[in-house]
């Protein structure tokens, strides 16, 4: 139960926003990949709910997922009902990868899966931020009682504990331990290998469904073969959730864009994904922040109407999320370390020291091409892959890259000027958080990469160039 209900309700979830057709093993491998983040996330909420409603554990968070799932079923069951017949993509499956190629990604996860098991083996409760912060604070909500908002008091350490950290692993961990009936190390285990592996099958099936098999198995290649990806997955945090949230919203997006009419699905669980990265962690607020104003530049003039009936959607998915950041940043978090700390003559004398700036822009270079987080020379072995295959921007696909780019970019010169105004030592702040940072966003930097490559010609069987039409109908 663990995993199972909110597996099943985020398939209800996906389902129901899904158009109806026929799809190929990478699309439900992805609606697979989606099912289980999302499902999740519903599931830290409805127990935040019912912790928040009922002042300690009870049954009621189990009864809520249940008739979350029942209703959900019901509604699926009534929309198959009504649309019996299938619209089916022209095209799909055609395209064979080279199975040397398929072989190469069977190892590269097979050699991802030994290095978890043995990051697990050889630290069981996580790295520091798991034991420090988040498995800490699930111990607070789960042996709390009465007492769980203890979690959030003054006492504690701003600078090592964090009670200003959203809730979304905390409230699963704890939910996960309810479920067991005892504080296993197997629980946030599971849930951390749920994202990590939900994340690299939702970035292969992702570029799978639109530019074709052999550019899906090379990404998931690379973000399997990412030593730093798989490091911070098994250390038990949440920067490999929130990629998942980061990832699964711009993939939402994008397949919006291949829509010919816009649909309401796709909007809402690109809204319902990005509440949950903020649900996640504090760098999950901008995301937030950035999605919808970059989202509605891609748009442009000319599809001002289209943007505003999307964001209409979006902002539904978002209502969920929202609502349990909301109660929870006004009525139970302290005020977050970085503002607390600031000043504003010392904001301005920061913002003007030229050293601070240089010290952080060599600090996450250095970090890009260190070939012991990487694995390889991350930045040159990446500009080698696009001189090889070269690039090409695909029209249908313009919109989709430009928004995965430029969230990135925005993100990393968000994190960036966080490091510039930061008040604690510059030093301690930069190494001991700028290899996480930029695993936060290694999954949508890949995305908008392999959006961007030239794909092999032909791949019919993507989206790319599949054409929509009902059954019966001539092309």
């Amino acid at each position: 139960m663990i995993v199972l209900l909110p597996f099943l309700t985020g398939l209800a979830l996906t389902g129901i926003a899904w158009p109806r057709r026929k799809a190929e093993a990478a699309e439900t491998l992805l609606l697979a990949a989606l099912a289980l983040g999302l499902g999740l996330g519903a599931a830290s909420l409805t127990f935040f709910a019912s912790l928040v409603a009922a002042g300690t554990i009870t049954s009621a968070f189990f009864v809520t997922e249940v008739v979350l799932l029942l209703v959900l079923g019901r509604i699926l069951l009534a929309r198959n009902e009504r649309s019996r017949d299938e619209v089916v993509t022209a095209g799909r499956g055609r395209e064979r990868a080279p199975r040397l190629l398929v072989a190469a990604t069977v190892v590269m996860l097979g050699l991802a899966v030994a290095a978890y098991v043995v990051l697990f083996l050889d630290k069981p409760n996580g790295g520091w931020d798991a034991w420090m912060i988040w498995n800490l604070r699930a111990r607070f909500l789960y042996r709390g009682g009465e007492h769980w908002k203890d979690a959030f008091s003054t006492l504690l350490d701003k600078n090592h504990f964090h009670a200003d950290y959203p809730l979304l692993l905390p409230a699963l961990v704890a939910r996960g331990w309810t479920c067991a009936g005892a504080e296993s190390r197997l629980v946030p285990v599971a849930i951390a290998a749920v994202f990590t592996g939900g994340t690299i099958a939702l970035l292969g099936s992702s570029v799978a469904v639109l530019r074709g098999k052999t550019l899906g198995l090379l990404a998931t290649i690379a973000i399997a073969g990412t030593p730093d990806f798989l490091h911070y997955g098994g250390s038990l945090c949440s920067d490999v959730p929130l990629a998942f949230f980061v990832l699964a919203t711009l993939v939402l997006l994008a397949r919006e864009d291949q829509e010919s009419e816009p649909t309401r699905g796709f909007p809402f669980l690109a809204g319902l994904s990005a509440g949950l990265a903020a649900w996640t962690k504090n760098e999950g607020l901008l995301f937030l922040a950035l999605i919808v104003p970059v989202r509605l530049a891609t748009h442009g003039r000319s599809g001002l109407a289209r943007a505003v009936r999307e964001l209409l959607w979006l902002g539904a998915g978002l209502a969920a999320p929202l609502a349990a950041l909301a109660y929870f940043k006004l009525a139970l978090a302290p005020t977050n370390d970085l503002i607390e700390g600031q000043s504003a003559g010392g904001f301005l004398e920061k913002v003007a020291d030229v050293h601070r700036w240089a010290y952080i822009a060599r600090e996450m270079t250095i970090e890009l091409v260190k070939i012991e987080h990487w694995g390889t020379s991350f930045l040159p072995v990446l500009a080698g892959f696009i001189v090889i295959v070269g690039a090409k921007v695909e029209p249908a696909h313009r919109r989709s890259f430009a928004l995965a780019a430029w969230v990135t970019a925005l993100l990393a010169l968000g994190y960036f000027l966080v490091y510039v105004a930061s008040p604690h030592k510059l030093e301690y702040h930069v190494g001991t958080s700028h290899r996480r940072l930029i695993v936060q966003l290694v999954p949508a930097g890949l995305f908008a990469l392999f959006l961007a490559v030239r794909a092999p010609a032909p791949s019919p069987g993507t989206l790319r160039d599949a054409k929509m039409r009902e059954p019966g109908k001539p092309d």
